[in-house]
C-alpha cells in the first residue's frame, strides 16, 4: 500500500528527463532528428497515466537510450568526439 505512489512518480520523472532531453536536443550526445522523436514520444507516453503508455514510452525511452549509445561510442571509434 505504501508503494502506490511510487511507479507513477518514477514514470513521470523519467518522461519529464526525456522531455527535457528532447526539447533540448541533447542527451549523451546531440540528437538527430529520429532520436528527437523518441524521446519526446516516450515523454508524452511516460507523463500520461495508466500501465500500457508507460510500457509504451519506456519502450521508446529505451529505444533513444541505444541509439545514442550506440552513436556515442561509433563517434568515439571513429575519432570524431575529439573534434566535436
Amino acid at each position: 500500500m505504501m508503494l502506490t505512489g511510487t511507479t507513477p512518480t518514477l514514470t513521470a520523472t523519467a518522461g519529464i528527463i526525456f522531455l527535457g532531453a528532447g526539447a533540448i536536443g541533447y542527451f549523451k550526445i546531440g540528437m538527430n532528428l529520429y532520436e528527437r522523436g523518441l524521446f519526446l514520444a516516450a515523454a508524452l507516453l511516460l507523463i500520461i497515466p495508466g500501465w500500457a503508455t508507460d510500457l509504451a514510452g519506456l519502450g521508446l525511452g529505451s529505444l533513444g537510450i541505444t541509439s545514442q549509445m550506440i552513436r556515442g561510442r561509433n563517434l568515439l571509434l571513429a575519432g570524431g568526439a575529439a573534434h566535436g
